[in-house]
C-alpha cells in the first residue's frame, strides 16, 4: 500500500463577511484541527499569521516532524495572468447575473475563484521544491467541516491506498455532455473539489490543464471555481483521469483506504418528501419554460427535425 502525501492551503478572503456563507478564520482552523491528526506527511501553504497555528496543531498530535508549512505573503503574484483574467471576467456585471445563484462566492468573488484555481499549483510547486513525490492528494483545509461525516479521533491513521497512476476525481453527478456555459450558468456540481489524488508526474500536467480552462472561460467573459475547471480538463484529456462515482462528500476518503473512519448517522430532514417535491417542481418548470421559449423563438420545427431523440 502506498502512503499518500497530503497538501492543502488556507488564506483569508474575508469569509466572515459573506452573507449566507459566513465562516471566519477561527472556524476554518478548527475544521483543520478536526482532521489534522492524520499521520501522513502534510504540506500546508498559508499566510504568515496562520502558519504558527497550523504548526501548533500538528505538533499537538506529535506530527511536527511530518509537517511542512510554507508561508505565502501575496498569492496574487503566483499566477498573475490567471488572477487578472479571472478578475476581469468577474467584474463584469453580466457575468455575475449569468449565474443562477447570485449569492454563491463562485458567482461574484474573483479572489475566491482564483484561490480555488490554485489547488494544483500548490502541489506542482511542492514537487518542484523536492518536497513531495509518489501519490499526492489535495485535501481541503476545511475538510469535513469539523465533523459532517466523521469523528475527529478516527483520523488518527496513516492514509495509504494503491491508486492507479491517474488523476483520481470523485463525482457528485455523472459526467455528461452538458455545454460548459450551461454548467457555469446552472452551477451544477460534477466533481467534488475537497479531495483529489494523482501521482507526482501528473500534477504539473493537471496545473497546465486548469490554466487552459481558466483562460478559455475568460475569453468567453466567464469564470468559475475548480469544480467546473476540472470538468473541462477531463473533457480535454480524458485519458489522464479516473472518475469515481460517490454518494457523498466523504466517500473519496473512507472508501479508498480510510476504512477506519466511522460515518456519522446523517440527520434526517424534517420533510424529505417536501424537499424532493420542490426539486421535482423546479425541474418541471425549467423544462416547460425551455419548451415555451423554443416555441416563442420559432424553433419548434427545427427541434423536432434535429434534436428529437
Amino acid at each position: 500500500m502506498s502512503e499518500v502525501t497530503l497538501i492543502t492551503s488556507f488564506f483569508d478572503i474575508n469569509r466572515s463577511q459573506w452573507t449566507g456563507f459566513s465562516r471566519g478564520n477561527a472556524k476554518y482552523i478548527s475544521y483543520f484541527a478536526h482532521w489534522a491528526r492524520m499521520k501522513n506527511k502534510l504540506i500546508v501553504y498559508t499566510s504568515p499569521d496562520i502558519a504558527p497555528k497550523v504548526e501548533e496543531i500538528r505538533a499537538s498530535y506529535g506530527l511536527a516532524d511530518k509537517t511542512i508549512v510554507i508561508p505565502v505573503q501575496d498569492i496574487t503574484t503566483l499566477a498573475p495572468e490567471l488572477y487578472q483574467a479571472t478578475k476581469r471576467a468577474m467584474q463584469n456585471k453580466q457575468s455575475w447575473t449569468f449565474h443562477r445563484k447570485l449569492g454563491n462566492p463562485e458567482s461574484w468573488s474573483y479572489r475566491y475563484n482564483y484561490i480555488m484555481e490554485l489547488k494544483s499549483y500548490w502541489i506542482q510547486d511542492a514537487i518542484h521544491r523536492g518536497l513531495a513525490d509518489g501519490m499526492i492528494a489535495w485535501i481541503d483545509f476545511g475538510y469535513d467541516h469539523g465533523g459532517d461525516y466523521f469523528y475527529s479521533e478516527d483520523f488518527d491513521f496513516c492514509w495509504s491506498y494503491d491508486f492507479e497512476p491517474l488523476i483520481h476525481v470523485f463525482l457528485e453527478n455523472p459526467l455528461d455532455d452538458t455545454p460548459i456555459f450551461r454548467i457555469v450558468q446552472s452551477m451544477k456540481v460534477y466533481i467534488r473539489g475537497n479531495l483529489l489524488i494523482a501521482p507526482a508526474q501528473l500534477w504539473p500536467v493537471f496545473w497546465e490543464e486548469i490554466q487552459h480552462a481558466v483562460f478559455s472561460l475568460a475569453e468567453c467573459g466567464l469564470a468559475d471555481d475548480d469544480q467546473t475547471l476540472m470538468v473541462m480538463a477531463c473533457r480535454r484529456r480524458p485519458e489522464l483521469f479516473c472518475p469515481h462515482d460517490t454518494s457523498d462528500w466523504g466517500e473519496g476518503l473512507y472508501a479508498y483506504g480510510g476504512d477506519k473512519l466511522r460515518i456519522r448517522e446523517k440527520k434526517k430532514k424534517k420533510s424529505p418528501w417536501l424537499h424532493t417535491l420542490g426539486h421535482t417542481i423546479k425541474n418541471s418548470l425549467r423544462q416547460k419554460y425551455e419548451e415555451w421559449d423554443i416555441h416563442r423563438r420559432n424553433g419548434s420545427d427545427i427541434e423536432k427535425k434535429y434534436f428529437s431523440k
